[in-house]
């Protein structure tokens, strides 16, 4: 799916999209002369999600929010201080959902940077309640402002993009399949 996606921005047939890997495992095209497409990839059970930019670098991530996970002890762990506290604070009812959504932008920022996890999460702070958006993020590691949209792609599910600057956020739901391998539109 991701070929014929990126054939369709490049021109070319689905089999001729080449791909390299940076240090952390970030995918980039090879294809000489494109290097201003920009694109990140995540899935989660039955839902893919594709980021695709001109220009800036892009990280996604999507998450299904589960309630069958030790989220605080994850955040102690992963997440900044000042992001455990606001987690804390929330009543334990909401935390599993305010912890995904602080995740997946952390994880998306991360991948844009094409560190992944090797990034030091608590080392740069993101909003944890999951109705904070759109975000400004200025870190630290390099002199670009990163922009964070987060949306609900499906019930229990939360996913976020980050990439630099202002841009605008276009969603688009190519087709789901079901159980029985029956495409459905969408």
């Amino acid at each position: 799916m991701l070929r014929t996606i990126l054939s369709r921005y490049l021109g070319c047939a689905p089999g001729e999209v080449e791909f390299s890997y940076g240090h952390h495992g970030k995918p980039a095209l090879v294809q000489e002369g494109k290097d201003s497409l920009h694109f990140n990839l995540s899935h989660s059970q039955e839902i893919v999600l594709y980021g695709i930019t001109t220009g800036r670098e892009i990280g996604v991530d999507i998450e299904r929010i589960r309630e069958d996970i030790p989220v605080m002890q994850i955040a102690a762990h992963f997440f900044s201080s000042r992001e455990y506290a606001a987690l804390c604070a929330l009543p334990a009812q909401a935390r599993a959902a305010a912890f995904f959504a602080c995740w997946t932008r952390k994880e998306a920022y991360a991948k844009a940077v094409g560190q992944g996890l090797s990034l030091q999460l608590g080392d740069f702070g993101a909003p944890v309640a999951p109705n904070e958006q759109p975000v400004v993020m200025r870190v630290t590691q390099g002199a670009s402002d990163w922009s964070l949209h987060q949306f609900m792609p499906a019930p229990g599910h939360v996913a976020a993009v980050a990439a630099e600057g202002q841009y605008a956020l276009q969603c688009f739901s190519l087709f789901t399949l079901s159980a029985s391998g029956t495409r459905n539109a969408s």
